[in-house]
């Protein structure tokens, strides 16, 4: 195996989905459905037909096997092929059926169908994956492996039972890793925007986040300049490389806190403070709550 794979592998175990709500939209060819902007960041993938999405970014084409990552807080519209007519509010069509939220924009013929799911992702528990993204992001596959995820989806989150959430989490988590097999070679693709360099950087960091680091070190590691480097990272994850680097500590501290008794003191070590008084600061600017106040709080929600 290449090292280019074994950076994508240990970059999309880092990765952790959470599907928060699941619904389905079913538009008519002379209709358009008006969806205002959502706090989270919003997966589209067209089952069958075929329409557009627009917003202000453009104008993008939706057909069998499309999945479009739509940014948070990004209003736009589905539209069937037109010529439109009409155009419905997402809010006010709305129902529920067989567990399922359902958008509708038609006059009872329906063209174009598409699962809809909003989701967190992160990577290493603590970054967000997809939060920095500004456009929409498209891929399209013809593997009939991710109809067949979404139809899972669909018939689990009609007859919800236990682990229903995390089954369906974990299914996303497979819709987005066929995808990007699918686009082996697209530095574009859905999840790693920025090339498998980047991924790479961002699993050394994850799975040792204890070493010492650096901008030059990590530039080194992604095989460019400290300037280029720099400037693709915090394209690619709205932050800097050393901003990066301390979120994935304190991520792993936290983790420590709550699954381990391992003194304070020791924790900060293993994720690379030499202080604890410099440790605890940076803990509770990220988490309103000094380390030990952290512990307590997490064991009392267990």
């Amino acid at each position: 195996m290449s090292d280019q794979p074994r950076e994508i592998d240990q970059f999309l175990e880092a990765v952790e989905i959470r599907v928060e709500a699941f619904g389905v939209c079913e538009i008519g060819r002379q209709f358009s459905l008006r969806c205002e902007p959502f706090n989270s960041v919003v997966v589209h993938f067209v089952l069958s037909g075929e329409g557009f999405m627009e917003c202000r970014h453009g104008r993008y084409p939706l057909k069998p096997g499309t999945a479009v990552v739509v940014p948070k807080k990004l209003p736009k519209k589905l539209s069937g092929v037109g010529p439109i007519q009409q155009i419905k509010d997402a809010r006010a069509d709305c129902t529920l059926q067989d567990g399922l939220v359902k958008f509708g924009a038609s006059n009872g013929d329906v063209d174009l169908v598409l699962g809809c799911a909003e989701l967190s992702s992160t990577v290493g528990g603590d970054l967000p994956l997809f939060d920095q993204a500004k456009r929409p992001l498209i891929e399209h596959s013809e593997d009939p492996l991710l109809r067949g995820l979404f139809t899972t989806m669909f018939d689990e989150l009609r007859n919800p039972r236990l682990g229903t959430r995390a089954f369906v989490s974990a299914l996303m988590k497979q819709v987005l890793i066929v995808l990007l097999r699918s686009q082996p070679n697209n530095e574009s693709s859905i999840l790693l925007m920025s090339g498998a360099r980047l991924a790479g950087v961002v699993a050394a960091i994850l799975d040792r986040p204890e070493d010492n680091h650096t901008v030059d070190s990590l530039a080194a590691m992604a095989g460019m300049s400290r300037s280029r480097f720099s400037h693709h990272f915090t394209l690619a994850y709205d932050c800097t490389p050393k901003a990066f680097v301390q979120t994935a500590r304190l991520a792993s501290a936290a983790r420590m806190l709550k699954g381990s008794n391992l003194p304070v003191k020791s924790i900060a070590a293993s994720v690379g403070y030499a202080s604890r008084s410099h440790f605890s600061r940076a803990f509770q600017a990220k988490f309103g709550l000094d380390p030990s106040a952290f512990r307590l709080s997490s064991a009392a929600e267990q």
